[in-house]
C-alpha cells in the first residue's frame, strides 16, 4: 500500500535534512516524497537535490511556480499525488520511525471507500532549550465547526494521513488557503470521516519562524500569549476568512442545516458592529476558542477582529 509525503519547502536548510533523514529511516518503506519549494532563497534546494540522488524515492517538483505560500503550497502539491494515502510533512519536524506503519494500520481500520483522515498526536520540541521535549501538542479533538473557526486552526497536519478519498473533495480551486489543515479538518467534518487517535508520532519542532502559534502549556502562560505577546494578532486572519468562504461554497450542499447556519453567522460577523457581533457571540455561546468561551470573549475585548 503506497503513501505520498508531501512537503512544502521555504528556507528550510537548517531543519530539512534532519527531517529528510527521519522519513529515510522509517519502517514503513512504501512511499514517495514529494517536494514543491516555494521559492527558497538558501540552501534548501541543493539539499533536497543531494538526498533526492541517493534516494529515489525523493522527487522534487519543479515547475517554476512560487510565491503560493504555506497552505496553498501543500494544496498545489496535492495535484501530483495518486496514492491510495497522502500525507503532510513539514520541513522541520523529526518523524518518529514507527509513525507510518502505525497511522497506516489505524487508517485501514476504516470505511476506504469513504473520505478518511486520521490524525495523532506530537510532542512539542524546543531544540534550543537544550532539546527540550514539552508535552502533547494536540489536548483534545475539536470536531465542530464552532470549536475552530474563531481559533484560526485545525488539525497538525503534520500528523495526519488521509485517503484517496479524502484527496478528491479538497481537490477544489482554492484560492485562499493559509492554513491547509483547516481545510482538511472541516472537510472531514463534513464528510464524518475524522478520527484523532492520542499517539505522539513526531516532535513538533518549536522555533520563531514556526507559521502556526502553539497553544502554551498552562493557563497562565496562554493569558500571556493571548494579551501580551500575539495581541496584535487579529481574532480572524483574513486569508483564513476568505478559505472558509471557499469551503462554504465548494462543500455548503454536503452540510448539515446546522453546520450551514454555523458557517453563514461567521461569515457575516465582519460585516456587524463590534458590539453587535460581541453580544452576538456571548448570547449564542456557540463559539470557543481553543475551548474555552470566555478565553473568546477575552480575545474579542482586546484584539483587532479581522485584519
Amino acid at each position: 500500500m503506497h503513501i505520498d509525503i508531501l512537503m512544502a519547502t521555504y528556507n528550510g536548510a537548517k531543519h530539512i535534512r534532519t527531517q529528510i533523514l527521519s522519513l529515510i529511516a522509517q519502517t514503513y518503506q512504501a512511499w514517495t516524497l514529494f517536494i514543491h519549494d516555494d521559492g527558497s532563497t538558501d540552501e534548501t534546494l541543493d539539499i533536497v537535490r543531494e538526498l533526492a540522488a541517493q534516494d529515489r524515492r525523493i522527487q522534487l517538483l519543479q515547475d517554476g511556480v512560487t510565491g503560493l505560500g504555506v497552505g496553498m503550497n501543500f494544496m498545489h502539491l496535492l495535484k501530483f499525488s495518486q496514492a491510495p494515502f497522502i500525507c503532510f510533512c513539514d520541513q522541520d519536524d523529526y518523524w518518529f520511525e514507527n509513525k507510518l506503519q502505525v497511522m497506516l494500520d489505524l487508517i485501514k481500520e476504516k470505511d476506504n471507500n469513504r473520505p478518511q483522515v486520521l490524525y495523532t498526536n506530537a510532542y512539542a520540541w524546543y531544540p534550543e532549550m537544550s532539546h527540550y521535549i514539552g508535552q502533547k501538542v494536540t489536548q483534545r479533538c475539536f470536531l465542530k465547526f464552532e470549536e475552530i473557526l474563531l481559533s484560526n486552526h485545525g488539525m497538525q497536519g503534520c500528523s495526519a494521513i488521509f485517503n484517496g478519498q479524502m484527496r478528491a473533495l479538497l481537490l477544489r480551486p482554492y484560492k485562499h488557503i493559509t492554513l491547509h489543515d483547516v481545510i482538511l479538518l472541516v472537510t472531514g467534518i463534513v464528510s464524518q470521516g475524522v478520527t484523532f487517535v492520542d499517539i505522539p508520532l513526531l516532535l513538533y519542532r518549536r522555533h520563531d519562524n514556526n507559521v502556526t502559534i502553539l497553544r502554551p502549556e498552562s493557563f497562565m502562560k496562554q493569558m500571556f500569549q493571548v494579551l501580551i505577546r500575539h495581541n496584535a494578532i487579529p481574532l480572524v486572519e483574513r486569508k483564513n476568512y476568505l478559505a472558509i468562504k471557499e469551503f462554504y461554497e465548494f462543500m455548503r450542499d454536503e452540510m448539515t442545516q446546522q453546520q450551514q447556519q454555523t458557517i453563514a453567522l461567521y461569515l457575516r460577523y465582519p460585516s456587524v458592529t463590534p458590539l453587535r457581533r460581541f453580544f452576538s457571540i456571548l448570547w449564542h455561546r456557540k463559539f470557543t476558542c481553543h475551548g474555552s468561551h470566555c478565553l473568546l470573549l477575552i480575545k474579542l475585548l482586546i484584539r483587532k477582529y479581522i485584519n
